[in-house]
């Protein structure tokens, strides 16, 4: 439960940078994660999505002569910080159930 709380606040605190209200989300879902924690699916999903769309940008969408190593570290990043949101939510998922 610790490392899934500790992720949504990485998380939240990367997203609150980039001025999304999103990261408020995250952190009041890693306040009551104790009852709330299956929630955090919907963020694997928006880290694994974010992740394909900067992977796609940076290998077809860059116009000639730009660099593309800020997109494939920012899908890096995200694709990270998803794979650490579902290893904390394997942990968690031994432990309760959602019901």
């Amino acid at each position: 439960m610790t490392l899934l709380k500790r992720v949504l606040y990485w998380q939240a605190a990367l997203w609150a940078s980039s001025g999304v209200v999103l990261s408020l989300l995250m952190v009041l879902v890693a306040h009551h994660v104790d009852e709330v924690w299956w929630w955090a699916w919907a963020f694997v999903i928006l880290e694994a999505s974010t992740a394909g769309l900067f992977a796609v940008n940076a290998f077809l969408g860059l116009p000639a002569g730009a660099a593309a190593w800020p997109w494939w570290l920012i899908g890096g990043a995200n694709a990270l910080l998803g794979t650490l949101e579902v290893v904390a939510l394997a942990r968690v998922g031994m432990e309760r159930s959602p019901v």
